[in-house]
């Protein structure tokens, strides 16, 4: 009787793990499908032609496919020391209080994790979308927001939806260009397509993404250079990965940065859908 090699024993041990990511990426993409895929619904409010100007100056060019990564630490020292301590003293006692509560509910956020908390989940490939949503009452009030802000929000995520078809639109087009009536499927049917075929485009280095992600986000790599130059399975899951940041650059243009920053930190993420993906599949 033969025994089976030890690249065939290697090949079977890894099959379960191999496997178990790609029904974790599975569940993700439906979960994603359930609660994002429905268009924003245009505000029945006209124009409030009175309003102010927005808070920055016209529209920032951030690359989509790398828009949560973050400069390295040592290039953030100058601001750090800038701090003033009584403002230091207060975010660690913030901080102090939000872990002691994860601590107890097992609570995980989505937004404004600390350095410390950045580099832990690089070192699991640990990645956490947060997608933005139209606000119900109660959240709008949680959030504090002025009429003005609320017509701020409602232009950034509409502008947002129509970014999102655009890249994703492109990245179909790449991958499937004779999909029916392609030009004319709303996002829905654009993403869900996309969940198909995606996978075909995916190469040999994408298996590092989740960690290469995770580490651009903790300032521990450098984002890549020519991002177009990646697969198309990498730009499109980098899409999905940054949504939250695409939205925020968006709203920082109507808000500014720092009321930005504020709002999305209330739920520690925005109010909408939040998933993760975790898990290092190169090992």
């Amino acid at each position: 009787m033969s025994t089976p090699t030890a690249a065939g024993s290697g090949l079977a041990r890894a099959l379960p793990t191999l496997l178990g990511i790609l029904i974790a990426l599975g569940v993700v993409a439906a979960y994603e499908l359930e609660l994002i895929e429905r268009d924003p619904v245009p505000s029945d409010c006209p124009p409030d032609s009175s309003s102010p100007p927005s808070a920055s100056s016209p529209a920032r060019v951030l690359d989509p496919l790398v828009a949560g990564a973050r400069p390295h630490p040592a290039s953030r020292a100058a601001e750090a020391h800038a701090l003033a301590v009584e403002d230091q003293l207060a975010l660690l006692e913030t901080q102090n209080q939000v872990l002691a509560e994860r601590a107890v509910t097992g609570e995980l956020s989505y937004y404004n994790q600390s350095q410390a908390e950045l580099e832990a989940m690089a070192r699991h490939c640990d990645i956490r979308m947060d997608y933005p949503k139209r606000l119900e009452a109660q959240e709008i009030e949680d959030l504090a927001l002025e009429p003005d802000e609320q017509q701020a929000w409602d232009r950034a995520l509409q502008a947002f939806a129509e970014q999102e078809r655009a890249y994703y639109l492109e990245i179909l087009r790449e991958l499937d260009p004779e999909t029916p009536g392609l030009d004319e499927l709303p996002l829905a049917q654009v993403r869900r397509q996309l969940t198909k075929v995606a996978g075909r485009a995916r190469s040999g280095d994408d298996s590092s993404l989740q960690r290469h992600v995770a580490e651009e986000r903790a300032g521990l790599r450098d984002a890549p250079t020519d991002p177009e130059q990646l697969s198309a399975w990498n730009r499109y899951n980098r899409l999905r990965f940054n949504a939250g940041d695409r939205f925020a650059q968006l709203l920082g243009d109507e808000l500014g940065d720092a009321r930005v920053h504020e709002l999305r930190s209330v739920f520690e993420g925005w109010p909408g859908a939040h998933t993760r993906q975790v898990g290092c599949e190169e090992r």
